[in-house]
């Protein structure tokens, strides 16, 4: 299941964050209380070896490492609307965002992709990610930011950039 379009993701920030300019960060705390992605989780573990590693601090989606003998992903499942980000981890070059089953290279990750666009789960390409928004991010003056701010995680690198 695709993600949609730019404007809809960028609605779905706007209505969850009241304001771009002064956005308002409490849904992560009541997202982190009402775990809504505990089911989608649990039958994830049945399929392959799932680690939290949500920070609260910086994250605006739950956080995973996915691992399947040699084969690792890195899932994020938005706090702020079922939008998820999964990205084919690798050991000798670039990671690759996996935003439909079409690009899915393996079985295991086929079973993945399909799980979570069952569970609703509308993932979201490196195109949109990357996309510019005016939102006023907490660690910056500035008021630029990406997609991938707004749904996953404040940190400055993008996971597609880190040096190989």
């Amino acid at each position: 299941m695709n993600g949609g379009n730019v404007r809809d993701v960028i609605d779905a920030i706007a209505r969850t964050y009241g304001s771009l300019s002064e956005p308002d960060y409490s849904f992560v705390n009541q997202a982190l209380a009402a775990q809504p992605y505990i089911r989608l989780v649990d039958r994830l573990r049945e399929l392959v070896k799932v680690d939290e590693t949500t920070d609260p601090n910086d994250d605006v989606s739950f956080r995973y490492v996915l691992t399947d003998g040699d084969e690792t992903w890195a899932l994020n499942l938005s706090m702020v609307r079922p939008y998820g980000l999964v990205l084919r981890l690798s050991q000798r070059g670039a990671n690759e965002v996996v935003s439909e089953l079409a690009a899915a290279s393996s079985e295991r990750e086929a079973a993945i992709v399909t799980l979570l666009e069952d569970g609703g789960i509308h993932l979201l390409s490196r195109k949109i990610m990357e996309h510019p928004i005016s939102l006023r991010r907490p660690t910056s003056e500035d008021e630029q930011a990406l997609i991938y701010h707004a749904l996953v995680s404040d940190e400055p690198l993008l996971p597609w950039q880190f040096p190989t």
